[in-house]
Formats: structure tokens, sequence, C-alpha cells
């Protein structure tokens, strides 16, 4: 009997070294943070897509655009005086002849009349009113140089009223009509111009 004790002891023991060998792995910190390295991916490095090559393209044929408009208007009056020959040889309508801009030549009306500017009539005038802009380049006639028109004694305020109003259509230009817009930003709009478009 003491035999038999002493055998199924030196058994269980083997087994109990053994079962803890094994299980030992298992609940170690090393092996968990292995695990834990082996499920979590690494992150992909994440590359910058190159620019597309068309923006290249287009800024350069824009900036052509703009120095073809600039070289023609330092050579001399390419810049459409449609408007001033006819008020020359017709005079300015009654309707508009005696037009006065209502607003006061403040901060908020100078500031509202430069934002309206430059949403409305920079496309095509450019931002300091050259008549560089981008469209206005590729009309025909193109776009005034109106840093020199607003500056001429014959742009009161009923003529450049009328001009807003009416736009280009009598003229044959492409100047939109701008009597959609209300009363009070068109003489925002007249007010920057003679503020701070005109050459002084």
């Amino acid at each position: 009997m003491k035999k038999l004790s002493l055998d199924k002891f030196f058994i269980l023991m083997i087994l109990a070294i053994a079962v803890s060998f094994v299980g030992c792995g298992g609940d170690s910190t090393q092996s968990a943070s292995v695990t834990a390295t082996k499920t979590t991916p690494e992150p992909a490095a994440v590359e910058p897509a190159p620019e597309p090559p068309v923006k290249a393209v287009e800024a350069v044929a824009a900036k052509a655009v703009v120095e073809k408009v600039v070289a023609a208007n330092a050579g001399g009056d390419s810049f459409s005086t449609k408007r001033i020959e006819f008020i020359k040889k017709y005079g300015q309508a009654p309707k508009y002849k005696d037009h006065k801009n209502p607003l006061a030549s403040n901060t908020e009306n100078l500031t509202a009349g430069g934002i309206l500017f430059r949403t409305r009539c920079a496309l095509c005038h450019g931002n300091k009113g050259l008549g560089d802009g981008v469209a206005g380049a590729m009309l025909n006639p193109p776009a005034s140089d109106l840093s020199r028109v607003v500056a001429m004694d014959i742009a009161t305020d009923g003529f450049l009223f009328w001009t807003l109003n009416e736009g280009g259509g009598r003229l044959k230009t492409a100047m939109p009509s701008f009597n959609i817009m209300p009363e009070e930003e068109r003489w925002q709009i007249i007010l920057f111009l003679k503020s701070e478009i005109a050459k002084k």
C-alpha cells in the first residue's frame, strides 16, 4: 500500500510539474504582449497624392491671358471706350443725368462696395479695375480699364449708375445689367469705384 501511494505521489508530482510548465507560457505577461502585438496591425504609411498637372496648366494659361491684357492696356486705348463715345455723341440720358449718390462715403459703405466689386465686377475688370480680369480678356471689346474711366470728368454718379443699371446691351458690349441688385448695393459699388479704383 505504501509503495502504491508513493507511486501515485510521484505520478501526481510529475503531472503537476508538466501542467505548470504548459500553463505557464499561456499566463505570462510576455506571452500576452506577443499575442497583442501579433493582433494589432501596424499603420500603413500614407503618401500624399501628387498634384494633378491640370492645375498647373490652367494657371499658366490664365497667367498668359492676364499678361496679354496688361500688355494691350499698356499699348494705349485698346479697351472699350464705346460708352464714353456714346455719351459724347448723344449726351447722358435725362433719366440718369441728375442722379446723385445718396450714400455717405464711410467705412461701412466702402467695405460693402469693395466686397460687391470683387464678387460682381473683378472677374472681368480685375481686382484693381484695370480691365485685366481673366474673363474680361476674352470679351470683344475687352473689359474697360475702370481706373481710367472712373477718373474722367464724364464719370458722374449718373453715368456710373446708368452703366450698372443698363449694362452694355445698347452698346453691344458684354457688360451685364445689374439692375436686379438692390439700388443701395449699386451705389456702394460706385462709392468704391470713385474712392479706391479711380486713378488719382
